[in-house]
């Protein structure tokens, strides 16, 4: 599975989340391992390894991001990833374009990268 998000704080990773917690837990059930990167490995593949504990453990954002940084001490989520955590958990895990929590989110972002420059 290829997540196309780049490493910036305004990069939309949560609306991928569910469908790649559905991918580890699939290879997990079935007897499989899976190896979750990024190109450094500190900043996505962290939030997407959290996202999965949050998921498959209703683990909070907090201890999520704990457990993994016990595995790895040098991940740093940026903050845009961080509060997309807290938003995953408040969408019940399936945040979608019809997701009042979701809409509002990606409203404001929007927002944000139009006065920035970054969106037409």
């Amino acid at each position: 599975m290829r997540i196309p998000v780049e490493d910036v704080d305004y990069a939309d990773l949560l609306i991928y989340l569910p469908s790649a917690c559905q991918f580890i837990d699939q290879a997990i059930r079935s007897g499989g391992v899976v190896l979750v990167h990024d190109v450094q490995g500190v900043t996505r593949s962290a939030a997407v390894v959290a996202a999965y504990l949050m998921w498959a453990y209703q683990y909070s954002p907090t201890k999520a991001l704990e457990f993994v940084r016990r595995a790895r001490d040098q991940i740093w989520v940026n903050p845009g990833f961080q509060e997309q955590l807290v938003l995953f958990e408040l969408c019940h895990y399936a945040p979608s374009p019809s997701n009042g929590i979701y809409q509002s989110w990606r409203f404001k972002l929007d927002r944000h990268l139009r006065a920035n420059g970054l969106l037409p």
